[in-house]
């Protein structure tokens, strides 16, 4: 899934938790990200697929996938798209990572190829920086997870996370930017969402 629609389903699970106690997304939001997304990429899919989305741009794909290799160490990956922040992931174990690093790359890339490129902002660190704080200083609801260890979610005014916990370890954590305009109402076209992106 591209950032926005993973953002747009940890948002769903968070509210549903919240509210019912229950892990449920809204899958009805879902599939029409991922209608949007197709009619963005310019892509027409009988089964409404994303992986049509994705195999529509495999060259472009794989340009990201040589520019942006895994490292030796490698837990998790930071990105900026035109200077700002759209999402962080991280992993408690480099192997972990290894296997979902080519995925992580693909789906923050389709994003940014689906955006007009803009001049970046400068001072990347500092996006960077100010990003991590903000999800550190996001509220923060614990829940039993479906399976072992906790499942915790966190929002802030402008970030949304989750993080599952075992043994009081990081499995598995990540954040997305979410801006003002996708907070109104259950979700903005790829568009008109493109066009709050950059605050």
């Amino acid at each position: 899934m591209s950032p926005h629609i993973r953002m747009l389903k940890a948002r769903s699970v968070s509210a549903s938790l919240h509210e019912s106690q229950q892990y449920r997304s809204d899958q009805g939001a879902v599939w029409d990200a991922i209608d949007e997304m197709s009619e963005e990429a310019g892509v027409s899919s009988s089964t409404g697929a994303m992986k049509d989305v994705f195999e529509s741009r495999l060259k472009e794909l794989d340009e990201y996938l040589k520019a942006f290799k895994c490292m030796p160490n490698q837990k998790g990956m930071l990105v900026l798209l035109n200077g700002e922040v759209v999402g962080f992931d991280f992993v408690s174990r480099e192997q972990a990572y290894k296997v979902l690093h080519a995925k992580l790359v693909k789906s923050y890339a389709m994003e940014a190829i689906l955006q007009k490129k803009e001049n970046a902002a400068k001072s990347k660190n500092g996006k960077a920086k100010a990003f991590i704080k903000e999800a550190s200083s996001c509220s923060e609801k614990k829940y039993e997870s479906v399976g072992n260890g906790w499942d915790y979610r966190y929002e802030g005014k402008k970030v949304v996370g989750s993080a599952l916990l075992y043994r009081k370890k990081v499995i598995h954590m990540a954040f997305f930017r979410v801006t003002e305009g996708e907070k109104v109402g259950p979700m903005a076209g790829y568009s008109r969402r493109r066009g709050f992106r950059t605050d």
